[in-house]
């Protein structure tokens, strides 16, 4: 058996099918883990999701903001923003299965007591234990219909951008949602900054990238999210998964067992596979 981790789909299912042939995929026997923001900006997320659905028993995906966003459209009726992609998906008749399926992926997964997967990260602020925790609590928030028009109804927004562990309600949920996928740049308190997605950083100098913060813990953390830095993390113990596939550039997979990277670029331009050790 092996286990890949792959970096940000955004639904561009040229670019997942290369990739599965370059390592090799093998459903009979492998496992994919997937980095989150599975839909969402590529050629046919439609194909993604029933793919990814259709092999659901070896396929552990975490959520990303692009794949909460579009639950949100579908439990609670958001608008679809003008640069989303998914009205195919939305209308296909297996829509209620493939919902139901994607809703009950959590924030965050602890592979073999090692590795921690995540969207964005996980924050300096929280040690492992209280992140699984915290993210548990989307998760159980998530478990029935009500809860999910309550959540994905006050899901949006920046604030708290704080944590407090006195946090409660929509606020709560909020906070621990934005943490696990839209963090960037963040405060040495756990503050959290929105606005700068550039690796040149905020002009506030109080906000470091979140993987520059000391951690007390002895995981591996592996995350995607980021499209700036191109899969790129110069940091011991956490790989950088994000390639940046959507615009053009490369969907990444990372071997759990060995460390061995492999990419391939976007077939947007000329397919070319990259073979790394991390």
């Amino acid at each position: 058996m092996t286990r890949w981790v792959i970096g940000d789909i955004q639904g561009c299912f040229s670019a997942f099918e290369t990739l599965l042939g370059a390592i090799n995929f093998q459903p009979q026997s492998d496992q994919l883990y997937l980095c989150g923001d599975l839909i969402n900006r590529g050629e046919d997320d439609l194909a993604t999701i029933s793919w990814l659905y259709h092999h659901r028993d070896v396929v552990f995906p975490v959520l990303g903001n692009h794949d909460l966003h579009f639950l949100a459209t579908y439990y609670s009726a958001k608008p679809a923003g003008s640069k989303d992609t998914f009205a195919k998906l939305l209308s296909s008749q297996h829509i209620a299965s493939y919902c139901e399926w994607l809703v009950q992926q959590p924030l965050i997964r602890l592979i073999d007591d090692h590795f921690i997967l995540s969207h964005a990260g996980v924050p300096h602020i929280w040690e492992a234990t209280k992140a699984i925790d915290l993210a548990s609590e989307v998760s159980c928030a998530l478990q029935t219909d009500h809860g999910r028009r309550t959540f994905f109804a006050s899901m949006y927004g920046n604030q708290p951008s704080s944590w407090d562990d006195a946090l409660s309600g929509s606020a709560r949920l909020r906070a621990i949602t934005n943490y696990f996928t839209r963090m960037r740049y963040i405060s040495a308190e756990g503050e959290l900054e929105f606005r700068c997605s550039d690796l040149s950083g905020p002009n506030d100098t109080r906000f470091q990238a979140w993987f520059n913060w000391p951690r007390k813990d002895h995981y591996q953390l592996l995350f995607g999210h980021w499209a700036a830095l191109e899969g790129n993390c110069a940091v011991d113990h956490i790989e950088a998964l994000d390639g940046g596939c959507v615009w053009g550039g490369h969907l990444i997979a990372y071997n759990l067992d060995t460390g061995e990277r492999i990419s391939v670029q976007n077939p947007i331009s000329s397919p070319v596979t990259i073979r790394t050790k991390s």
